[in-house]
């Protein structure tokens, strides 16, 4: 699938998606900043964990450009043992501070204490983080009381699921069906490859994406991939 048609909607789609992680530098930033204004003696421990946060998201920035410049090209997967516990946990330190400047909860729940799967440990996360940014977009622009994103990951039948659901506004029937479609979005600022961007990443994988939704209840999507390649 060719997700980009010219050098310009490559650099907007590229754009698009560095929001992400450059709003979680930017954040952790200014973090620390009120931490060192406020005269005290920064905590040590503290400091540590927002640049744990910057070096991680840099490292994200860095692969994030050199996979939009690839894109067109076929890669090969950067295969690993890889717990997928430890990648939600680090969205969740990650992007905490984010989510919860917007209002928005963050409950994760696993039925094990490790899920180990073989796969590509920075695109598996991408997906992830992808799926949880179109929650967080949602669930600020519905102005509810109940802003939640619950993340869940365990095995079910061959496959490691990861299953992300909010409590957001819902998506309409006919607009599902669209949603994977390159350059389809209902947001103004929008590219509409975010999406399609995270299907081809768990296709590459041999998994499947599925949305279960309706308006006013909310959206469920459900990420398998398989246990063993």
């Amino acid at each position: 699938m060719k997700l980009l048609a010219s050098a310009g909607t490559m650099a907007g789609a590229l754009i698009h998606e560095l929001k992400n992680p450059l709003g979680v530098i930017h954040l952790n930033l200014q973090l620390i900043s009120e931490q060192i204004n406020k005269g005290d003696v920064p905590d040590k421990s503290y400091l540590n964990k927002k640049i744990d946060v910057l070096i991680k998201q840099s490292d994200t920035l860095n692969r994030m450009m050199a996979d939009f410049l690839d894109l067109i090209k076929e890669k090969q997967l950067k295969l690993e043992k890889t717990d997928i516990i430890g990648i939600i946990s680090d969205i969740e330190n990650e992007y905490s501070a984010l989510l919860q400047n917007k209002g928005i909860s963050f409950i994760k729940y696993f039925d094990k204490k490790n899920i180990f799967l073989i796969c590509d440990r920075m695109l598996i996360k991408q997906a992830v983080v992808n799926i949880i940014n179109n929650a967080a977009e949602a669930l600020s622009a519905s102005g509810r009381q109940d802003k939640t994103i619950y993340v869940k990951a365990g095995h079910y039948r061959n496959f490691v699921r990861i299953e992300i659901t909010d409590s957001g506004p819902g998506i309409s029937s006919k607009m599902i069906g669209k949603i994977f479609n390159a350059y389809f979005t209902t947001k103004p600022s929008g590219t509409g490859l975010g999406l399609p961007l995270t299907k081809r990443i768990i296709d590459m994988h041999g998994g499947t994406i599925t949305v279960n939704s309706e308006l006013g209840a909310g959206t469920q999507v459900l990420i398998d991939l398989p246990r063993k390649r």
